[in-house]
C-alpha cells in the first residue's frame, strides 16, 4: 500500500477549539487516505497563521519529506489554505 503524510494546520482559537479542529480535520485527511488506498504513515499539526513561515509542523514535514520518505509518498491536507 502506498503511503501519506496528513498535514493540519489551525490559525486560532483557544486550546479547547483547536484541538477539535484539529482533530477533525486528522480525521477527514485519514477518510481521504482510506478511500484513496493510502497507507497514513505520519500526521503532522500545526496551531500557526499560513503566514507563519517558522510553523514547526510544516518544518518538521518537510524535513521528513526530504530525509525520509520514499518516492510516490503522498501529502493530504484538508484544504489548500492548510
Amino acid at each position: 500500500m502506498a503511503s501519506a503524510i496528513v498535514y493540519c494546520r489551525v490559525a486560532s482559537g483557544t486550546y479547547a477549539a483547536v484541538e477539535v479542529a484539529l482533530r477533525e480535520q486528522e480525521t477527514r485527511c485519514r477518510e481521504y487516505a482510506r478511500r484513496a488506498g493510502l497507507d497514513v504513515a505520519q500526521v503532522f499539526r500545526d496551531h500557526a497563521a499560513a503566514v507563519d513561515e517558522a510553523r514547526a509542523g510544516l518544518k518538521a514535514m518537510l524535513s521528513h519529506l526530504r530525509e525520509s520518505a520514499g518516492p510516490g509518498v503522498v501529502v493530504i491536507s484538508d484544504g489548500v489554505d492548510r
